[in-house]
């Protein structure tokens, strides 16, 4: 019975490791500045993959990350976008609301 319960504990931390793994490989590294229209920078480390709405507006957009980046108008990533490449240089974008980090 100790055998067997060892066993599993091995079995549930090698699983948990490689999941672990796999939502690290899915998050773009480096950071993501969002400039808002009241002059705040908003900064995101490490952003993992996905739609990310914001409470506030942006215009420009720094990716320091190592993927391009969609900027999108409207909340739940609708609406028309820009493509922002990884570069230091503020993009200015058209009032983005949301976010979509590719996987």
């Amino acid at each position: 019975m100790k055998r067997i319960l060892l066993s599993l504990a091995a079995l549930m931390m090698a699983v948990g490791g490689l999941a672990a793994t796999a939502t690290s490989a899915n998050a773009a590294t480096g950071t993501l500045l969002l400039y808002t229209t009241e002059g705040t920078v908003v900064s995101y480390t490490n952003p993992a993959s996905g739609c990310r709405s914001t409470s506030f507006t942006f215009t420009k957009v720094s990716n320091r990350t190592d993927t391009s980046v969609f900027v999108h108008q409207l909340p739940g990533c609708k609406g028309p976008f820009h493509v922002v490449t990884p570069g230091r240089t503020p993009v200015p974008v058209d009032a983005g609301q949301s976010v979509r980090i590719p996987a």
